[in-house]
């Protein structure tokens, strides 16, 4: 195993905070998602058999100079407390007895790393490891590899529990230009299926430049 600390540990942490720094262009759009138009190589492995829904769901664009993602319009922006978060948005939720959804973006420069090529293989075996030696309430469930017509990409499933609630984390990983882009979306495991076609649009509609 190489010897490398990544920051796969990070997203499990992030606040649920207001503020969000950096530039970035908005640009509203409407559109209903469908199994048609998105890769569904993962959606079972997250969603099992649950049939699809027809929601009409509006989006805003974030577009920065690595990256461009899409994410619920009336969800708030967080603030960025981690190395290489480029995002945070969280849903807004008024009861204080439910968990708001979130999703953030974080990118990993892999160049340092004394020269090390780090794998999409070996980021998923690191992260695993760091999960199940963190000694934190979050444990590792499962991870598996895909193809679609833009990356391979890896998909990693963690549980945990925070002040009572059941949390689900899945994180979409691409390995790129020396980079670790790394999408994560958390939700009361509960509510999942209530986040089906914002975390398939903010997962497929990923454009890395």
């Amino acid at each position: 195993m190489k010897d490398v600390t990544i920051i796969v540990l990070s997203f499990l942490f992030f606040s649920c905070s207001s503020n969000e720094q950096g530039k970035h262009q908005v640009k509203q759009w409407e559109k209903i998602v469908t199994e048609e138009n998105r890769d569904s190589n993962y959606i079972k492995m997250v969603f099992g058999n649950e049939l699809k829904s027809s929601k009409l769901i509006e989006f805003d664009e974030f577009v920065s100079d690595d990256f461009i993602v899409k994410y619920p319009k009336k969800w708030k922006k967080g603030t960025k407390h981690e190395v290489g978060t480029r995002f945070i948005f969280n849903e807004n939720i008024p009861s204080p007895k439910l968990w708001p959804a979130s999703i953030n973006l974080q990118i990993q420069d892999l160049t340092n790393n004394e020269g090390l090529e780090i794998s999409l293989d070996d980021y998923l075996s690191i992260s695993k490891m760091q999960i199940a030696e963190s000694g934190s309430q979050f444990s590792f469930q499962e991870s598996k590899k895909f193809h679609d017509n833009k990356h391979e990409y890896g998909i990693v499933i963690v549980n945990g529990n925070a002040k009572g609630f059941n949390l689900k984390t899945i994180q979409k990983v691409v390995v790129k230009n020396n980079k670790a882009f790394l999408l994560t979306f958390m939700c009361d495991e509960l509510r999942i299926s209530e986040y089906k076609e914002i975390l398939t649009t903010f997962f497929d509609q990923l454009i890395i430049k």
